[in-house]
């Protein structure tokens, strides 16, 4: 099997030579310590000497820079204001938000023009031995916090939750025409539709089973419904606790879920895939909070030979609950998946 074939072997539940593997970093420092630790060029040669099956190529809309760098901040295409390191808002440009008329006379609504598809084309034609995540992130739900503020969001989904659903809907259109032209021109370049927002929290959700039915799941299921028209499996990305609508997202279309924060509230893999290893296929899970921080080496060997215990039949890829933390030793990311190689080793060639 190549990678690709491994990948998509496993998404379908089907047994694999080994279970597949993702890199998620969080910074740069952590891709450059990799590389450096493993005495490679690059990071593609450091992908390859792990053996990572999967390749990134989704468009991060927030970090496309409208104004050049001052002081610190930047704005980004949204003209929200935001730190140069974590990309944390500085400021809320719709804080105010009253009417529908606030929505119509914002001046920086971005341009689906503004996205350079072919760079992301460019980069999928690199990966045809892979299994390629693509499409836009779409993460509507924290875009709408970046403008509005996060706080003022939840108060207004009680007071105005059609003005909210008004600023949602327009989020989500742009999102949903940006994803339709970078899917016109990947074709099966790509295979996963790889979309992130976060609905938890390490002990519930952000908002209630009642309001994201409400304000979330209809848009979500416009941007799962667009992918699946165009032959892509569907991977959604939320941190935390998320287990309490998880059904919803099955409802919806969802195939594979990721990270599976495992130190969140009701989130531990193995009852996760109890429930809903039939509908769904997992990425992720290895606790990236603690476990791979504070573990030992034996702790972390153990955890890695029962999880990959679990999937003897496919519906896992392998990797981080989040992304790698600087914190994180590389010589302990580079272990784990040297064995995750050994322990995901299933023998079927």
């Amino acid at each position: 099997m190549n990678s690709r074939e491994r990948v998509m072997a496993a998404i379908r539940h089907q047994k694999v030579d080994r279970i597949p593997m993702f890199m998620d970093c969080t910074t740069l420092d952590v891709t450059e310590a990799l590389v450096k630790g493993l005495g490679c060029l690059t990071e593609e040669e450091m992908h390859k000497k792990l053996q990572i099956d999967c390749r990134w190529c989704v468009c991060m809309d927030d970090f496309i820079s409208r104004n050049a760098y001052e002081e610190g901040t930047f704005f980004d295409m949204w003209g929200v204001e935001k730190t140069v390191y974590g990309g944390i808002p500085a400021a809320h440009p719709l804080s105010h938000l009253e009417s529908i008329e606030d929505i119509e006379n914002y001046r920086h609504w971005p341009d689906p023009d503004q996205i350079d598809y072919d760079k992301y084309i460019e980069k999928m034609e690199q990966f045809q031995d892979y299994a390629v995540f693509g499409g836009m992130w779409s993460p509507f739900l924290e875009q709408a916090s970046m403008l509005v503020g996060m706080e003022n969001l939840m108060m207004l989904m009680y007071d105005d939750p059609e003005l909210v659903e008004a600023l949602l809907d327009k989020i989500v259109n742009f999102y949903l025409e940006c994803n339709k032209r970078m899917f016109e021109k990947a074709g099966n370049l790509m295979q996963i539709y790889f979309m992130g927002d976060d609905y938890g929290t390490q002990n519930s959700l952000l908002y209630s089973p009642d309001m994201f039915r409400r304000f979330i799941k209809p848009r979500l299921k416009k941007l799962y419904d667009l992918a699946k028209s165009y032959g892509y499996v569907v991977q959604q990305h939320s941190c935390g606790s998320v287990v309490k609508i998880i059904p919803d997202l099955i409802e919806i279309g969802l195939d594979g879920l990721h990270p599976i924060q495992v130190s969140a509230a009701g989130m531990e893999l193995k009852e996760i895939k109890r429930q809903f290893g039939k509908q769904l296929y997992f990425a992720g899970s290895m606790d990236a909070m603690h476990l791979l921080i504070d573990g030992t080496d034996e702790e972390v060997e153990e955890r890695i030979k029962d999880t990959m215990s679990l999937f003897d039949n496919g519906g896992f890829i392998f990797g981080p609950s989040q992304g790698f933390l600087p914190e994180i030793p590389t010589e302990r990311i580079i272990k784990m998946y040297e064995l995750g190689c050994f322990y995901g080793n299933k023998g079927e060639k």
